[in-house]
């Protein structure tokens, strides 16, 4: 696994939690019960911990960097 993938892989889950986040928002305007306010709250967590994860996988990436820069001086 490469640094390049790692930063791939974050983006991606990133932009699907963007849409999932968007698309939940726009129907909001068509539901207003309490079922929808709840699965709204679910998806508002998600987002929070997605953030916990872009920040380890930016951690993770920046790792894998200093690993290949280590390597190839060898």
């Amino acid at each position: 696994m490469s640094s390049s993938s790692v930063y791939k892989g974050m983006s991606d889950y990133q932009e699907t939690v963007r849409k999932l986040s968007a698309s939940i928002g726009a129907a909001s305007v068509d539901w207003q019960d309490e079922v929808f306010s709840g699965l709204q709250a679910l998806v508002a967590s998600v987002a929070d911990a997605s953030r916990q994860v872009i920040e380890a996988g930016s951690r993770a990436g920046e790792d894998l960097a200093r690993f290949e820069r280590i390597m190839s001086e060898r």
